[in-house]
């Protein structure tokens, strides 16, 4: 908290008092374009400089390998082990995703096209992971990083809960997450939306990846958390209807009911 105070030049007289969040930090510097909100019920973090994050201007914008390594640099700031990051499959490089921000510039009405497009932020999005599992995403577990002009940090805001060990089970095997697909135990999302009533009936259901993922509330989603974080399988299928063969994903548990005794 102090690396992040001292990030935002703020000072005592900044901090605010949350009405109804009486565990909640709160900084914003007089000029308002800076602000800090702590909230360790949720493990979450939000930083915010406006100054950074002009439209208008563009000026020092660090390219995508800079904006990489100034991201990873930032994580021990906020307590984030890199260890505990999403890694690519079969590799011990970082699972990561680069955002960019752009805004177009435009003369006085009648003037034609923009006459510039700026790329005023540019930022990494980082993945949780636990024994390997990913979090379902970042907004769960994980966090991103924004830089804007001459490379300062425009934008921080972080999911990571302090998580520990409660209970060990055993994998479901194969025929018993179909048995809970057929009992009803999982949902479905379609790859495309359709009006309503009028999805087609499957006549076959081939699945053709599983992934597990481990799933937290995001932040603010409920009232408050609920304090688990727990696995699920993320399955690829096709919907067989007869006439059309229908992409979906599938989300069924993972978990046998009872824990392994020790």
């Amino acid at each position: 908290l102090s690396k992040l105070i001292a990030l935002g030049s703020f000072t005592a007289k900044d901090r605010k008092r949350v009405p109804n969040y009486p565990h909640t930090i709160s900084y914003d510097d007089p000029t308002g374009k800076r602000k800090l909100w702590v909230d360790p019920d949720w493990g979450y973090v939000y930083y915010r400089d406006q100054d950074a994050d002009d439209m208008n201007k563009a000026e020092g914008v660090p390219d995508g390998k800079q904006t990489f390594q100034l991201a990873t640099n930032l994580l021990p700031t906020l307590g984030i082990n890199s260890a505990l990051l999403a890694r690519k499959p079969h590799s011990s490089d970082l699972l990561t995703q680069q955002i960019e921000a752009t805004a177009m510039l435009w003369r006085r009405p009648g003037g034609g096209r923009p006459y510039a497009t700026n790329l005023h932020t540019r930022g990494i999005i980082f993945l949780r992971a636990l024994d390997g599992v990913d979090f379902e995403r970042w907004v769960r577990g994980g966090c991103t990083i924004e830089f804007g002009s001459h490379a300062k940090v425009s934008k921080i805001e972080a999911n990571w809960r302090k998580l520990k060990r409660d209970k060990l089970y055993p994998l479901a095997t194969p025929d018993q997450i179909i048995r809970w697909i057929r009992e009803g135990k999982a949902s479905y999302l379609p790859a495309r939306d359709w009006p309503q009533g009028e999805a087609p009936s499957p006549r076959k259901l081939t699945i053709t990846k599983m992934t597990p993922y481990y799933y937290a509330e995001g932040h603010g989603e409920f009232e408050k958390p609920n304090g688990w974080v727990y696995p699920f399988a993320k399955l690829e299928a096709r919907f067989d209807t007869g006439s059309t063969n229908e992409p979906t994903y599938i989300f069924c548990p993972i978990l046998e009911e009872k824990p392994v005794s020790r």
